[in-house]
C-alpha cells in the first residue's frame, strides 16, 4: 500500500514539476523567508485535472490559491502584504493569500491547529492538498482522488456542512469542463451529479 501511495505522490509530483506555471508559483513563494507558503486548491488540482484530459496546462487557471498559518498576526493587511510581494515578484500570476490561522472565523469552524488540520476542513478530498516551496505535500485525505479523477466531499464536509459542497458543484461546473470527473453526491452513495449539476 505504501508503495502505489509512494507511486502516486511520484505521478502528481512529475505532472506538477513539469508545469511551467505551477514552477514558477513554488520559485516565487520560496522567496518569501517569512512565512511557509504552500499552493493549494484549485491552483493546484486544474494542473493534474488538465493533464488527465490533455488539455493545455493554463486552462480553466485563474487564481493562485497561497495559504500560510501563523497565530501571531491575523490580520488581513498582513496577508495583504504578503500579497503585495508576490506580485512585485512575479506579477504574471492573480494571487490570493490566506492565513489559515483565521480562516475558521470566516468559514464558522472551530480554530485550525494547523495548516494539516485547515486541509482537512476543504469541501473536497480532491482540493485538500497543498505543496511547498521544497515540493513537500500534505494531503489529509490521500491523493488517490486527485490522480483518478474523483470529485467527493471531504468528511467533515459530509458531517457539518454537506450544503456547501453541493453549492459548489452547481456551481463551478466541473463536468461541464473535464467530462472524465466522477462526480460524487456523497461517499455514502453511488450517484453522481451529470454535466448540469444534477444527480444522473
Amino acid at each position: 500500500m505504501a508503495y502505489i501511495m509512494d507511486l502516486i505522490k511520484q505521478n502528481i509530483l512529475n505532472i506538477i514539476k513539469n508545469s511551467t506555471r505551477i514552477t514558477s508559483i513554488i520559485q516565487t513563494i520560496g522567496l518569501i523567508s517569512s512565512e511557509n507558503l504552500m499552493l493549494t486548491g484549485g491552483s493546484l488540482r486544474n494542473v493534474i485535472w488538465n493533464f488527465q484530459h490533455y488539455y493545455r496546462e493554463e486552462y480553466e487557471l485563474e487564481d493562485c490559491d497561497i495559504i500560510f498559518y501563523n497565530t501571531s498576526n491575523l490580520s488581513k493587511v498582513y496577508e495583504e502584504t504578503i500579497k503585495n510581494k508576490l506580485e512585485y515578484l512575479n506579477p504574471d500570476i492573480n494571487w490570493s493569500v490566506k492565513n489559515q490561522a483565521r480562516m475558521h472565523i470566516r468559514n464558522g469552524h472551530n480554530p485550525y491547529k494547523g495548516i494539516y488540520d485547515a486541509l482537512t476542513a476543504f469541501p473536497e478530498t480532491c482540493s485538500a492538498v497543498a505543496i511547498d516551496k521544497n515540493w513537500n505535500i500534505i494531503s489529509p485525505y490521500g491523493l488517490d482522488d486527485l490522480i483518478n479523477l474523483i470529485v467527493k466531499p471531504t468528511p467533515f464536509c459530509i458531517e457539518n456542512e454537506i450544503e456547501v459542497y453541493h453549492r459548489r458543484i452547481k456551481k463551478k461546473n466541473w463536468l461541464d469542463k473535464w467530462a472524465d470527473l466522477e462526480v460524487k453526491r456523497n461517499t455514502a452513495h453511488n450517484s453522481y451529479y451529470n454535466g448540469f449539476g444534477q444527480l444522473a
